[in-house]
């Protein structure tokens, strides 16, 4: 590969970087101001349990000791005063929903043997930091590798129908894959494509959830990733990349039309959508003026900081000694690093959302100029920059056809892509079948082209 290319993916991948989240709508729409409802607007039953997949948003310590900064000082100073495996100075999402829906915090996963199967009475937790919907850059369990976990555990009686029948399940999708796709060289024209195969395979999980006999499933949409520390310490912390939240936006207007598709196969819509991007931004906007809301001075400013660009929250050199600085107080910001929200902040996050938790399903989308819109954004989003001029933004097609000379195309196999795209579980329990996003393609489909 020339310089010219690796100057192209050197500059998407400064901007999709902040995606990952390691060290890591038939459905109802959950967003809004803060106003406290009771669980029986969402429930229509008692929940016993919560089960939780996903990434470090929802993650309360099943990545491994020895490698998340999870389990390194400064996490959890404000709660529970240690690291525990959250990727926070306190409490997480997980914690929270887990007070709405009316039960304690359930065990991580890693930790079942530890605690005792009186424990398990509250459900489990099977998120893992920096893991997405296929494969990423983690050797953790992908979401299709968890919910074998989940279904393992089913199979030996651990949790029986009755269990699922009056259980909840959480599912959150952090932007990983997205971060995956562009460190393992992923193409402009693939991006598209791979972002309907992420919420494809989305579909296929949820559904799989579903028919294992959890009552109602909550799924995050992406948070506004133009506005996480990462994408915002090129303007000291002071703007957010709207190219960057109108993709996410993109992903989110795909998302709602699955969870719609979803709830149509159903009677009782059992499937919502926890809408983080107008929780993250409701909170962002909020001067104040509305009694009982949170107010953050400069909310995109993190609170622990690496102290150089090599290193990060919870960094420490060789003889021990921190290489990072914390704000005096944790609760006045709004993230805690680069990529996760402060318990401060995920509590914030949580009374937008709690306010329309009672939301009935919206109905689904079918709105082809908002999505033409996304494609726009997602054309001008890839950047070629000469080594004479300025930076200048390109559509996509016009970069291929600059590039043909030194690049090749081949156009590959639709089960090709799709054997590519569904990442194998590492964690896989014998028996359990894989899902796959084959079935979800249209009829006729044709692959998109790749570059090699």
């Amino acid at each position: 590969m020339d310089s010219k290319h690796n100057l192209f993916f050197a500059l998407v991948s400064s901007f999709f970087f902040s995606l990952i989240l390691l060290s890591g709508q038939k459905g109802a729409l959950v967003s809004g101001h803060s106003h406290h409802h009771r669980r029986g607007h969402l429930f229509s039953f008692r929940p016993t349990k919560l089960f939780v997949f996903g990434d470090s948003y929802s993650d309360t310590g099943n990545n491994r000791k020895s490698e998340a900064s999870s389990w390194k000082y400064p996490y959890g100073i404000t709660f529970p005063g240690k690291p525990s495996g959250r990727f926070s100075d306190g409490r997480v999402l997980t914690d929270f929903l887990a007070k709405f829906v009316g039960v304690k915090t359930p065990v991580a996963y890693q930790w079942r043997k530890v605690v005792g199967l009186r424990h398990l009475k509250h459900g489990m937790n099977f998120a893992h930091g920096g893991t997405g919907v296929f494969n990423t850059l983690v050797s953790d369990p992908n979401m299709t590798a968890q919910i074998n976990s989940f279904q393992w555990l089913f199979n030996e009686k651990t949790f029986t129908p009755w269990d699922l029948q009056s259980s909840v399940a959480l599912v959150t999708v952090a932007g990983n894959d997205y971060a995956a796709y562009i460190y393992n060289n992923g193409t402009a024209e693939g991006f598209q494509p791979f972002m309907t195969s992420v919420v494809n395979q989305i579909y296929v999980n949820l559904k799989r959830i579903r028919d294992l006999g959890v009552k109602k499933i909550a799924v995050t949409a992406l948070e506004p990733l133009g506005c996480l520390p990462r994408s915002t310490t090129i303007t000291s912390f002071q703007q957010c990349n709207g190219t960057e939240n109108s993709l996410v936006s993109f992903h989110n207007l795909l998302l709602q039309q699955a969870v719609a598709k979803l709830n149509n196969e159903t009677t009782d819509s059992p499937f919502l959508i926890l809408d983080l991007y107008d929780s993250f931004m409701t909170v962002f906007k909020n001067k104040g003026d509305e009694s009982g809301t949170i107010k953050f001075e400069n909310p995109l400013k993190p609170c622990c900081v690496g102290t150089s660009a090599e290193s990060s929250c919870g960094s420490v050199d060789e003889k021990g000694a921190k290489k990072y600085t914390i704000c005096e107080d944790p609760e006045s910001a709004f993230f805690w690093d680069n990529s996760h929200p402060t318990q401060q902040g995920w509590r914030a996050v949580y009374s937008a959302l709690q306010a329309t938790l009672h939301k009935t399903p919206v109905k689904p989308v079918h709105n082809r100029r908002r999505g033409d819109q996304y494609r726009e954004k997602l054309a001008q989003f890839y950047w070629v920059k000469d080594h004479n001029r300025e930076v200048h933004s390109f559509p996509i097609s016009r970069r291929l056809r600059a590039s043909s000379k030194e690049t090749s195309v081949q156009f590959r196999k639709c089960e090709d892509r799709d054997r590519d795209l569904n990442a194998i579980p590492r964690r896989a329990s014998p028996g359990v079948r894989n899902p796959t996003v084959a079935s979800l393609r249209p009829e006729g489909t044709v692959c998109e082209s790749h570059l090699v």
